[in-house]
């Protein structure tokens, strides 16, 4: 008798998990003027090929706009008010034209509306800029681009940004590191949803072969693989936090020493001494 039961027990969850296996589910990918391009397709290339995923791109406005450095045209499939019902919302980051589109009421007020209803939400890279607006980081851990962890926190006061993992989970809401890094997210989006052997199969089909399941944080649960914290300066111009491998120059100015990340920062630092003179 108490092996049927076990049985019984064995098969009724089989069957469970066979069910949340074929359930579909609708991805939607935000764009905006200027969206990094490796951001939205690094994901889309993963999670299209999921089972039973139906991943699309919604815009505000459908019309066509450029990926970064209008290096790309793109013609979103949907917009605010044609877009199906959401499960997995996907934001990517940006550069210089991130602030605009985080700083749009018509965007934050479609995030937060969305995220309410999801299962799960994820960003990639400076996109976590967007839950921060949407007030959506509160109490939460999340990560972001290695450049932009200071001032995300300083966006996102009552949240705490993390910069030693490729990925952070809290609840439902998936954050990545920089670019690159939304591959590692997507997968183990995947790999909580469908399971090891799908996201297995999808870093293989596209020879992702530096996936490492266990390179991010779970909050209640670190599996994080934390590298020992080198000493860290400051980028006066752009506040990126840098290790003596970011430093493009460290110059002296009277009795100050400077580093910088780029001769573009460096640049505008002189400058702005130029005219306090």
């Amino acid at each position: 008798m108490r092996v049927l039961i076990v049985l019984f027990l064995f098969i009724h969850s089989f069957l469970l998990q066979a069910q949340k296996d074929t359930t579909k589910l609708n991805v939607a990918i935000f764009l905006y003027p200027g969206v990094e391009l490796l951001d939205f397709a690094g994901p889309l290339e993963v999670l299209a090929n999921a089972k039973d995923m139906q991943v699309f791109t919604v815009a505000a406005d459908t019309g066509k706009l450029y990926s970064m450095r209008k290096s790309l045209t793109i013609l979103p499939d949907y917009n605010f008010k044609t877009v199906p019902k959401v499960d997995i919302l996907v934001i990517p980051g940006a550069g210089e034209s991130l602030m605009a589109a985080v700083n749009k009421p018509e965007n934050i007020a479609w995030i937060n509306s969305v995220y309410a209803s999801s299962k799960m939400a994820m960003s990639i890279c400076t996109g976590a800029a967007f839950f921060a607006k949407a007030g959506i980081l509160d109490g939460k851990k999340a990560t972001t681009h290695w450049g932009a962890t200071h001032m995300l926190q300083e966006y996102a006061p009552k949240s705490t940004i993390l910069d030693n993992a490729r990925f952070v989970l809290d609840g439902k809401l998936l954050t990545t590191a920089g670019v690159s890094a939304g591959l590692d997210g997507a997968l183990f989006l995947v790999n909580e949803l469908r399971g090891s052997a799908e996201a297995q199969k999808i870093a293989r089909a596209i020879e992702y072969d530096k996936w490492d399941p266990s390179a991010g944080f779970i909050v209640g649960k670190s599996i994080a693989k934390v590298s020992p914290k080198s000493h860290k300066v400051l980028d006066p111009i752009c506040k990126m936090k840098l290790t003596s491998e970011d430093v493009f120059i460290t110059k002296v100015y009277g009795n100050q020493s400077v580093s910088f990340c780029s001769a573009h920062c460096q640049e505008m630092y002189e400058a702005d001494l130029k005219s306090k003179k």
